[in-house]
């Protein structure tokens, strides 16, 4: 299941949404809700005023708080480019009835290859492993590549990647030079899986 998580440790949510068994209604619902959620914290930490109210009238959406965040330049505009499909991702895992929706879908996949972190990992993976690493053949790390390359692969590793990022505006506040922008976050990211892949079969 995946949880959410207060510490920006990406290479513990790779561990949990990539090799789960969750649904992918479930996924598409907690992963927004984990970013949501890091959203509305930065928000209580910025602002001065009683946020409670605030959280529950005008910015009790998850789109108004990420309009908010990066009209304020509390986020990058890569983050707020792959929230703004995270979170119509969510709302159509949320409201579709018709059928049962899955990552597969046309409109879904497709969205999900618009985002950008997960296509900043997946060049950097390519520049990286493209041709084997230690005593992995450049089939072995293909063959890791595209469960990357999936669409929820790219769904489960962009919403790592923004909430590494949000964390970063969490703890260094906004606005600061200190914080990582998601696309460092993407090549750190592809840099740590030196430790974490393991056998392909």
């Amino acid at each position: 299941v995946i949880k959410r998580r207060d510490a920006a440790d990406i290479g513990d949510f790779f561990d949990h949404v990539l090799g789960g068994s969750d649904s992918d209604r479930s996924i598409a619902l907690l992963c927004g809700a984990l970013l949501d959620d890091d959203l509305s914290k930065i928000i209580k930490n910025e602002l001065n005023s009683d946020t409670h109210n605030l959280l529950r009238g005008a910015l009790r959406s998850f789109g108004a708080r990420i309009d908010l965040a990066y009209g304020l330049n509390w986020i990058d505009r890569n983050s707020y480019h792959d929230l703004i499909i995270i979170k119509d991702i969510r709302n159509a895992f949320a409201h579709f009835t018709d059928h049962q929706l899955t990552f597969d879908d046309q409109e879904v996949a497709q969205s999900c290859k618009k985002l950008f972190s997960s296509s900043a990992f997946l060049a950097e993976y390519e520049r990286l492993y493209g041709r084997g690493y230690g005593g992995f053949t450049p089939q072995g790390t293909r063959a890791m590549k595209r469960r990357f390359e999936t669409p929820a692969g790219r769904f489960k590793i962009s919403t790592g990647l923004v909430h590494d990022h949000l964390c970063a505006v969490l703890t260094n506040g906004a606005g600061s030079q200190k914080t990582k922008p998601v696309e460092r976050c993407a090549l750190e990211f592809a840099n740590t899986l030196k430790m974490k892949v393991g056998p392909v079969t």
